[in-house]
């Protein structure tokens, strides 16, 4: 007798679960992607290399002026550097030279360490190169 009585108890007990509410649905917000600079702020930056394009021509015609560097020495500067969140650059470094000239390669890091960028908002790896050749 006691089979039925077991069963249900059972019974009672697996009935339907009782009701939870769902919980609020929270909005999902995109967070801004860390390592997105808008293309136009790149492009400011870009230009502001492209502007100051006579500095760098000053420390090549320096050079040939005073001697270390041969008049008809021609080649590239690559850099690579970081600017910081507000526009400074920091390591800045030449990372290629065909122009094989250390004079010219320490006067270009010392002005472009120097200069004040447009501020990417966020700290940011950026390569340009310059391009010397004899007038």
């Amino acid at each position: 007798m006691r089979t039925p009585f077991i069963f249900m108890l059972l019974g009672a007990c697996g009935g339907a679960s009782p009701t939870v509410a769902a919980p609020e649905p929270t909005p999902h917000v995109q967070p801004l992607q860390p390592d997105f600079v808008p293309p136009e702020k790149l492009d400011e930056i870009n230009s502001t290399f492209n502007m100051k394009r006579p500095i760098a021509a000053r420390c090549y015609s320096d050079a040939v002026r005073l001697s270390p560097l041969f008049k008809t020495a021609e080649g590239r500067i690559s850099l690579a550097l970081e600017i910081t969140a507000d526009g400074k650059p920091e390591n800045v470094r030449v990372t290629e030279s065909s122009l094989k000239s250390e004079v010219v390669e320490r006067c270009v890091i010392d002005a472009v360490a120097n200069w004040h960028l447009p501020a990417p908002g966020q700290k940011i790896d950026f390569s340009f190169s310059y391009d010397f050749e004899p007038e």
